[in-house]
């Protein structure tokens, strides 16, 4: 199962951390998580509105819960972070996708997995990349190597690179297990 976690307002990379915690909490075991990339903000085009740069990271976990399970443990910790639900491409201190969830595919009104856009988004490939570049995105059949270097431009929007920004002893444990 890979998560996708993104923010814009606050302390970003201590909201992921405890966010990340709270995902064990929750039974979830951490397998690996990406360096966190600063990204310029996706508008709506033909917006002249200034957003400030989002920090991305791509996390994998372990979990037991079901998609429609996790999908609501999510939502609980962005509410928790100071979420609040408004425009789209409105600034946000904690967004959490659920990018795939194994060979899986969901198609819900809620729910999509893979994530519908994840073949568009280098800040979303670039760290997923760096954690598992061989997984194979279940809607398309590719790897994610490959769907990033599919890309005109891998690094499109990729402002700086912090590698080391969550502690690598919290890896491969849950609070559960």
């Amino acid at each position: 199962m890979f998560l996708g976690l993104g923010g814009n307002l606050g302390d970003v990379l201590d909201t992921f951390r405890w966010s990340l915690h709270e995902l064990t909490e929750a039974g979830a075991e951490l397998v690996g998580v990406s360096s966190a990339y600063k990204t310029v903000a996706l508008m709506p085009p033909g917006s002249t509105e200034v957003c400030p740069p989002y920090w991305n990271v791509v996390c994998e976990i372990r979990t037991t819960l079901a998609p429609v399970e996790l999908l609501a443990v999510v939502k609980t910790i962005e509410n928790a972070a100071g979420r609040v639900r408004g425009p789209r491409w409105a600034p946000r201190p904690l967004d959490i996708d659920l990018l795939a969830y194994g060979s899986l595919i969901v198609a819900l009104p809620a729910l999509r997995i893979p994530h519908p856009e994840i073949l568009r988004r280098s800040f979303v490939l670039k760290p997923w990349a760096e954690i598992a570049p061989e997984f194979v995105i279940a809607s398309c059949g590719i790897a994610v190597t490959w769907a990033l270097e599919a890309l005109p431009d891998a690094a499109a929007g990729i402002i700086e690179r912090r590698a080391g920004w969550f502690p690598p002893d919290v890896i491969g444990k849950s609070q559960l297990g």
